[in-house]
């Protein structure tokens, strides 16, 4: 895909393509071949990217980031985008692509979707009618998505846009509700993460105050599938709704876990002790308790896959902690009130013997120890 300079079209002679069946004979060890699908907005109704392909540029970095992350040389690497996978000429074989779009996704392992610089936009692109539609907002995701990578894709025109689209909304719906295949790769399972579905991941340009600008979802809870409700997202052409429709109302949609605790009670039947807090939207919290609250040393796991160990005052992370991020990145520090404070060590996702000494007051990295990080990580 780097060796190309735009995303080509499905009839370009350039394009080296194989077939799932092909694919299956060629690969003798399917968990050791990743499927990316592409998931996007187009932004014009006949070119999916701008004059200077800024989206095939961050779908490249995006691609060679998870490779970093997976950090296999053995992994082989497979990309689905419908500009180049959906014949664009014949409108028969075109119709076919879009209703096979469930197949597409079921044997994909993982979802990436490019959020370029308002900047870098076509004026054009940024002009949608949300007459009908809730335009959305990353913080409709309430907790799952961590505070800093609400702030980075808040600053995207993009970010609402593509939450918007009915298309991209249905292929977050199935690629969150379609079950990973036993014999297919697994990227949690791989990582040894807190997560059973199929990720999805953002890639922003934006690498400033951040280590890494890939940015996984979490996973789809039962409040935000509504929300992201396919049905009720923007399209360019309005008899796209009875494809979706049709896609939809044949997905078996997952039921969000019920809030539940099992362990340890006081007098009062409060939470106090060693237990095990299941919530609702697929985190989990194991360790000790006080009054209802996390108090004592315990492991949170996110819904993003994110894991933290070490210590836990009034529900707060308060002490010495490990954060363990989806990227394979490690932070070993000093938490207060729930943030990164004073010294710390962070390692790069995959150099575990490569820590980087930085220093940081409530939760924001200094400017001085941004210094010793290279550019490539933050």
């Amino acid at each position: 895909l780097r060796k190309h300079s735009a995303i080509l079209r499905s009839d370009d002679p350039r394009l080296d393509f194989v077939t799932y069946s092909e694919l299956e004979i060629q690969v003798q060890d399917r968990q050791n071949s990743v499927i990316i699908f592409v998931s996007h907005r187009w932004l014009s109704p006949r070119e999916p990217d701008s004059k200077c392909n800024i989206k095939h540029r961050l779908i490249c970095e995006g691609i060679e980031h998870i490779q970093e992350i997976i950090n296999d040389s053995d992994t082989e690497y497979f990309v689905w985008i419908d500009f180049s996978c959906v014949d664009q000429i014949d409108l028969e074989l075109r119709n076919q692509g879009i209703n096979s779009l469930p197949a597409y996704i079921e044997r994909a392992d993982l979802l990436l979707s490019p959020i370029p610089a308002d900047s870098s936009l076509p004026a054009g692109a940024q002009r949608i009618n949300y007459k009908g539609c809730k335009r959305l907002s990353i913080r409709d995701f309430g907790s799952s998505i961590t505070p800093r990578n609400k702030i980075e894709l808040a600053k995207y025109i993009h970010t609402s846009d593509i939450f918007s689209r009915a298309w991209i909304r249905l292929e977050q719906l199935i690629g969150s509700n379609t079950p990973v295949h036993p014999t297919c790769f697994n990227y949690f399972k791989r990582l040894n993460l807190h997560r059973t579905d199929r990720p999805h991941f953002f890639v922003t340009p934006d690498r400033k105050h951040s280590f890494h600008h890939l940015i996984m979802l979490p996973k789809l809870t039962k409040g935000i599938q509504e929300l992201l409700d396919p049905l009720k997202g923007v399209t360019t052409d309005k008899r796209d709704m009875e494809i979706i429709q049709v896609i939809k109302n044949k997905l078996d949609l997952n039921e969000d876990n019920e809030e539940r605790y099992s362990g340890d009670r006081n007098e009062r039947g409060e939470m106090h002790g060693n237990g095990i807090l299941y919530y609702e939207n697929g985190a989990e919290y194991k360790g000790q308790f006080v009054a209802n609250m996390k108090h004592g040393k315990g492991v949170l796991y996110y819904a993003t896959g994110d894991r933290y160990e070490g210590d836990f005052v009034a529900d707060q992370r308060c002490g010495v902690g490990k954060y363990f991020y989806t990227n394979r990145a490690l932070f070993v520090g000093n938490y207060k009130d729930n943030k990164r404070d004073g010294k710390g060590l962070y390692f790069p996702p995959g150099r575990p013997n490569d820590p980087i000494e930085i220093f940081c007051i409530m939760g924001e990295v200094t400017e001085k120890s941004l210094q010793n990080i290279p550019a490539s990580e933050q």
